[in-house]
């Protein structure tokens, strides 16, 4: 058996998670793994950068763990995960766990890559947290966050069902409720002080069947305000992650009971991320992004002459300033010689042997030619607008008559045939 299982690598990482709009407080302090593999040290799993990773070796009993600041009331956890089957322990003894069952929605397409919030059936009080895999392999952890640690800043919130009294359903304890009159709609509320992108909840409620609703200053709903459905039976407490059909834009977050009854809600946790987070955690936007989408964590602003979804590609070496479109990588202008919505047409000077003329022609053939012979390499029509001298023609395509190139060279301008032939049978311009 390989020792080298047994040797704990650790190490040291200070991670505060809290953020005035984000529904997570949480210090990661200390980080360990049961083995290494190169420089991916267990900190990259909590590090906030969902790009980073831990990496153990591959083998038997591989695990990575975390040790939080102080003791908190864990229910939700996110991770991102690149493993077969795994373990999810909520402080170091197999008594207290949540166990990850099934993974089959929450991998990433085209990847082996886990990405979800688990849910612990009941709300574990401690400051460690221990990722291990079952049977043999190796153990890749992108990123491991305690969610639902603490409400979002009451700052940010204007009205609420039952406001301005305190509510229940966010006082950041899952045993405390809003329950519901049963003269009252099956409908409770929560408006934030501004229209936000969301997509993820994190919610504590009684068995029933529910919908959630994201709207604009209004408790109205319908089918396009409907963020998603979901349904428990009996009528114990559950926790659950929602996470919307799509992402949704709005100010006010609603649970409507469509079954009848009492509507009992323990918690609610709106995910609303801060400048520079995205994702159900939050995470950082990627390096090279100046700021970025809060659901897709796709760039919306790039640093100067970088371009993509990432950022990741360099603008066209010729654009004018190194400036280009954020999407697209067209440039905005060219360099002086080049040109092209990439400025990846080259202009080229040549001399008129006839007149010592200088007279700019383009490197490509085809670029302000209709109709373009390209073994003579000329045009033969040329574009509306164009200048007179950038298009070449051969003179016997373009004039009718036996006499009346005689004196031209081989190749000519539109310029000096029309200074010495008046009967060109052709159209100068289309």
């Amino acid at each position: 058996m390989n020792l080298e299982l047994f040797f704990i690598f650790t190490t040291i990482i200070l991670v505060e998670h809290a953020k005035a709009s984000d529904s997570t407080a949480t210090v990661i302090i200390e980080t360990h793994q049961s083995s290494t593999n190169g420089s991916f040290v267990a900190g990259f799993g909590g590090d906030g950068d969902l790009d980073t990773f831990s990496l153990t070796n591959d083998g038997a009993n591989q695990w990575w763990s975390a040790t939080l600041d102080k003791p908190y009331a864990i229910v939700w956890v996110f991770v991102r995960i690149k493993s077969d089957v795994f373990r999810l322990v909520v402080g170091f003894d197999d008594a207290e766990r949540c166990t990850f069952i099934d993974t089959s929605e929450s991998i990433l397409k085209n990847t082996d890559i886990i990405e979800t919030i688990l849910t612990c059936t009941e709300a574990y009080v401690s400051n460690k947290i221990k990722i291990s895999i079952i049977g043999d392999g190796f153990l890749k952890v992108y990123e491991m966050k305690i969610m639902g640690t603490v409400q979002m800043d009451h700052i940010l919130y204007t009205n609420f069902t039952g406001f301005p009294a305190k509510s229940d359903a966010l006082d950041n304890n899952v045993h405390t409720f809003y329950q519901s009159d049963p003269q009252d709609d099956l409908l409770w509320f929560l408006r934030l002080d501004s229209t936000y992108d969301m997509k993820w909840f994190l919610v504590s409620i009684r068995g029933g069947t529910y919908e959630m609703h994201i709207t604009t200053k209004t408790t109205s709903t319908n089918r396009a305000t409907l963020c998603k459905g979901f349904s428990f039976s009996g009528i114990k407490r559950y926790q659950t992650a929602i996470e919307c059909n799509r992402a949704m834009h709005g100010d006010t977050v609603i649970v409507q009971k469509t079954d009848g009854g009492i509507l009992r809600l323990f918690e609610v946790y709106p995910i609303v991320c801060p400048p520079n987070g995205y994702g159900p955690s939050c995470a950082r936007c990627r390096k090279k992004c100046q700021s970025c989408d809060s659901i897709t964590g796709r760039c919306t602003q790039c640093p100067p002459s970088f371009y993509g979804e990432e950022c990741q590609y360099s603008c066209p070496q010729h654009c004018l300033d190194l400036i280009c479109d954020q999407a697209t990588g067209r440039c905005n202008g060219c360099q002086n010689g080049y040109e092209g919505q990439r400025c990846e047409l080259e202009i080229t000077t040549a001399v008129l042997s006839t007149a010592l003329q200088t007279e700019t022609t383009y490197a490509y053939c085809d670029h302000s030619c209709v109709t373009c012979n390209s073994e003579l390499q000329v045009c033969m029509l040329c574009k509306q607008h164009s200048e007179i001298l950038v298009c070449q023609y051969r003179c016997r395509e373009i004039c009718s008559g036996e006499t009346a190139c005689m004196g031209l060279a081989e190749n000519c301008s539109r310029k000096e045939i029309h200074n010495k032939v008046n009967n060109c049978s052709k159209t100068w311009f289309i």
